[in-house]
């Protein structure tokens, strides 16, 4: 299975969970990109995806095959706040108010659309590694209201997109393979994704680094889909 993911961006800042705060301001210079969280701390997060996968199907004592299509895309806004934290600093524990949850699946001609509803928007996410589990203080939820934040992104593991130590603008590096598999909910993917510092600049009265990444990652099927 494969499963690509086009150029996206961030836009940083220190207030914000899905963006890294450079120490210096001036672009031309050595930064060093870093993200640190505290209890208490919150952010507001919107992110978009589309992510695709090609499943080859072999049909049944025959030879032939064909290729089915799938295709991923989701639309995310929410606030988030830390509770607890791990041993490591990373959150393992959070508040989070979603005012946007779209899921859209395609298979071939198939269409499937899923969200969370309005009632039960208010959650609290556990975290165990990279193991997610949703609860709300307002209702129970649904299966499918379960799974859509289980195989959803938390940023704050995607802090392998980080480079180890200082960069300038137009360098690149690769993510760390704990942020692949947070992107791609693929257990141990194969592959390789490259990371690049766009630019630094001012936002909002705060210094700013924008991030892209692209690149694609290989998983093994364990079974075969076959068709009779």
């Amino acid at each position: 299975m494969i499963r690509r993911f086009w150029m996206l961006y961030m836009v940083a800042s220190s207030s914000s969970l899905s963006g890294w705060s450079p120490n210096q301001a001036l672009a031309q210079e050595a930064i060093r990109l870093e993200e640190r969280f505290v209890e208490g701390q919150t952010f507001r997060v919107q992110s978009r995806m589309r992510s695709q996968s090609k499943l080859l199907l072999k049909k049944k004592d025959r030879d032939a095959s064909e290729t089915l299509t799938k295709v991923d895309e989701s639309s995310l806004d929410y606030v988030e706040r830390i509770l607890e934290r791990d041993t490591q600093g990373i959150p393992n524990r959070t508040l989070r108010w979603y005012d946007r949850i779209d899921f859209r699946r395609t298979i071939g001609s198939e269409v499937v659309e899923t969200t969370i509803r309005d009632s039960v928007r208010r959650l609290v996410v556990v975290r165990n590694g990279h193991l997610k589990a949703p609860f709300s203080p307002d209702g129970p939820l649904l299966l499918s209201e379960i799974e859509l934040v289980r195989v959803d992104i938390f940023t704050p593991l995607l802090l392998g997109l980080l480079p180890r130590g200082s960069v300038h603008r137009g360098d690149s590096w690769k993510a760390d393979e704990s942020a692949l598999r947070e992107l791609t909910d693929v257990e141990k993917p194969e592959g390789e994704w490259t990371c690049r510092l766009v630019e630094v600049r001012r936002e909002g009265g705060r210094n700013a680094a924008i991030v892209s990444w692209s690149g694609c990652a290989l998983a093994a099927m364990k079974r075969k889909a076959t068709e009779s």
